[in-house]
């Protein structure tokens, strides 16, 4: 299984895009009984001017569970991204245990 990442622009930031995928999220893990592996990261991107897009990765079990986000938000099949980058935004903390 792979990962997976949304980028999302500062102003889609602003509008509330954000906010939403993270709330839809929340209920997928909810419904999955928030399992290990089934998380959502986030890499913010370096300095506030620096137009670069925010980053959400989803885990594998979390692209399988949460696919209908990925549709939505034009989410891309990538590499797993380097442990040191990544911020928990929704998940359990075991899975850095799991999958790093």
């Amino acid at each position: 299984m792979a990962w997976y990442k949304i980028e999302i622009e500062s102003d889609k930031i602003k509008s509330g895009e954000l906010s939403d995928i993270t709330a839809q999220f929340e209920s997928h893990l909810r419904l999955a009984d928030y399992e290990d592996e089934m998380a959502l990261f986030l890499v913010k991107p370096e300095g506030v001017s620096s137009g670069q897009a925010t980053k959400l990765y989803f885990t594998p079990s979390a692209a399988q569970k949460a696919i209908n986000i990925l549709i939505k938000y034009n989410g891309k099949e990538c590499k797993k991204p380097e442990k040191c980058q990544l911020v928990l935004l929704v998940g359990v903390s075991r899975v850095w245990d799991s999958l790093f």
